[in-house]
């Protein structure tokens, strides 16, 4: 596991959406780091709830990033599957308290949380 030194970075490439808790941001695949939203991915939810919980946290995450503002992430590490998990900001607002606050992920509790 690589380790990063923690740095806030401003982002100015395209941001994309990729699920309720991870995002690319030009080539940079991101993690959000304080989050666990549910699945969305064939073979990877466990039932359709968690399928249609995990549909409207993508929902949710990609209007926070279409309404706008500077996105900025600071992240320190690398997970097993190549993505920097970072906390991410609009405006200097962390995204995914937002989406906990909101009902759309719970808190990362270090394992994947059983939405069924």
């Amino acid at each position: 596991m690589l380790n990063l030194i923690a740095a806030l970075v401003i982002a100015t490439a395209p941001v994309r959406i990729v699920d309720g808790d991870t995002i690319d941001v030009g080539d940079q695949r991101i993690r959000l780091a304080n989050i666990d939203t549910p699945e969305v991915w064939p073979g990877q939810y466990k039932c359709q709830a968690e399928l249609e919980a995990g549909l409207a946290a993508s929902a949710r995450l990609e209007e926070l990033i279409i309404q706008g503002g500077v996105i900025s992430y600071e992240g320190s590490r690398i997970d097993k599957y190549g993505r920097l998990v970072a906390h991410v900001y609009i405006d200097g607002k962390d995204i995914g308290e937002i989406m906990i606050a909101e009902g759309f992920a719970v808190r990362w509790e270090g394992h994947r949380h059983n939405w069924c």
